[in-house]
């Protein structure tokens, strides 16, 4: 097969946008400000895994400059997940419990940053927590806390990938 020249593959390109990034011009959607925009922040749960036995957002409601404070029960005529179809593994926010570190368990919607940040201070979850499963061995012992009903062993999916021959399919010079 006779080598083909390329005239940007294999070749060292000036990004468009470097020099603004490193001397901190770039512009990023938090550098953002519209008039009458609002700032959302999420609390996030310090569990790896967690029952929610309650969530008080009253303080946080009550905080002048916080428009809204939503927690799953907000979602209860929408539905709880992400995505369509048999496998929802992606709760928008966690229900009734939390599956990982981190994950949201709340969202204010404030005046400003400052605001948004004191009102996740004002929020009050009771969580229990439960035997979580760090690595995937743990996580597919049989015994192992099972994260979603629908997935035995904890495996949500799985896929095959079948490597082929790339020369064969790959068309031949004229």
């Amino acid at each position: 097969m006779a080598e083909r020249e390329f005239s940007i593959v294999g070749q060292s390109v000036a990004r468009v946008d470097g020099a603004d990034k490193v001397t901190g011009r770039a512009k990023y959607v938090a550098d953002l400000m519209v008039p009458g925009m609002v700032e959302g922040k999420f609390l996030r749960s310090p569990y790896a895994h967690a029952r929610i036995r309650s969530i008080d957002t009253r303080e946080a409601e009550a905080l002048p400059g916080v428009i809204a404070v939503l927690t799953s029960r907000d979602l209860d005529d929408i539905g709880h997940y992400m995505g369509r179809g048999k496998n929802k593994d992606q709760p928008i926010i966690a229900h009734g419990r939390v599956i990982y570190a981190g994950q949201p368990v709340a969202a204010v919607a404030a005046i400003d940053r400052a605001t948004a940040e004191e009102a996740l201070t004002k929020i009050h979850v009771d969580y229990e927590e439960l035997p979580a499963v760090i690595t995937v061995e743990e996580s597919t012992a049989d015994g192992a806390p099972r994260l979603h009903d629908f997935a035995e062993k904890n495996i949500c999916a799985h896929h095959k990938l079948i490597k082929g021959d790339v020369e064969k399919g790959l068309p031949r010079p004229i």
